[in-house]
């Protein structure tokens, strides 16, 4: 499929569609818009992005129960086969014909403000995907992975296929992490001279909300710095819960970096390699790559932000 998601809507709700529409785009889920995907004939290009989208998005209020335009496009989903999800921004009940339609369907519940919900929205979404979509989506997050390192995606994949068959107990829980770096990095990089020298800390978490410990702190959690021959940077730590929010990483040039991951979490990178020092400064964005259960969770671009001394923030 080409879309993840088509988006239906009445043209009086256009201006919160479209926010929906930037936020599923932001949050890796791609989607058709009538707005921002009309080509040619309208009919024809409504049609053709319901056929080349997985599911149906409903942006459901009393102007869109109303809406021939909507009733049509349901009713095309209905036909082949598209899942529906109706995001309910008003109690309105269901018109005759959209009950017919919508009746067994599970809505997301998007009053009484619609952009608070997206999380659930976004979740909702997720879970609907197909087997096949998250093949492709797992098929394109080894060759982002592969093409950044300039190393072979079928070497990327084996690496990772026998960590996962390789046994471990409870007491190679602070190693696992460190040991599927050691063995992809010294067999992909080794003899290149363009890497950065690899450490490994532990990782101090620091809430932005509260001065108070933090419980939760993953006691083999480690991070390695890499460099491809590009000269970009790529960071690989344990993947942490919740999505990133507005991450961005604060860099003084010493052996300490500050990775804000999101309001609740940043992550104090100690004991830089005094080789990565300048290649880091050098960069304006950075790679971050979370790693759960000996799998790729997430990957997305953080801009670094070079200061005077980062002890200043502390």
């Amino acid at each position: 499929m080409k879309y993840d998601v088509f988006i239906s809507h009445s043209s009086a709700d256009l201006e919160l569609s479209e926010k929906i529409y930037d936020y599923l785009q932001e949050q890796g889920i791609k989607c058709w818009i009538d707005s921002r995907n009309v080509t040619g004939l309208y009919a024809r290009s409504i049609i053709e992005g319901i056929e080349q989208s997985e599911m149906m998005v409903l942006i459901y209020s009393e102007k869109s129960n109303s809406s021939a335009h909507v009733e049509n496009e349901i009713d095309n989903a209905f036909c082949l086969g598209k899942m529906i999800i109706p995001f309910r921004i008003e109690g309105t009940p269901y018109s005759t014909v959209l009950r017919y339609y919508l009746n067994k369907s599970h809505y997301v519940d998007g009053m009484p403000q619609p952009l608070d919900a997206l999380e659930q929205l976004r979740d909702q979404i997720r879970r609907n995907m197909s087997e096949q979509k998250k093949l492709e989506t797992l098929d394109e997050a080894f060759n982002v992975i592969a093409q950044w390192a300039q190393v072979d995606v079928a070497q990327l994949r084996d690496a990772v296929k026998q960590l996962k068959q390789r046994p471990t107990s409870v007491n190679e829980k602070e190693d696992e992490f460190d040991k599927l770096l050691n063995e992809f990095v010294e067999r992909e990089f080794s003899g290149e001279g363009d890497e950065i020298n690899r450490t490994e800390n532990v990782e101090e978490y620091k809430s932005e909300a509260s001065n108070q410990s933090n419980d939760n702190e993953d006691t083999s959690s480690r991070y390695e710095i890499l460099q491809n021959a590009a000269g970009e940077i790529m960071l690989i730590i344990h993947a942490r819960e919740g999505e990133p929010d507005n991450p961005r990483i604060v860099y003084d040039g010493g052996d300490e970096a500050l990775l804000y991951r999101n309001r609740e979490c940043s992550i104090i990178l100690e004991g830089i390699a005094e080789k990565a020092r300048e290649p880091f400064l050098k960069v304006e964005q950075v790679l971050v790559v979370e790693v759960k259960n000996d799998d790729v969770a997430r990957e997305y671009k953080v801009p670094l932000r070079k200061i005077k001394s980062l002890q200043s923030i502390y």
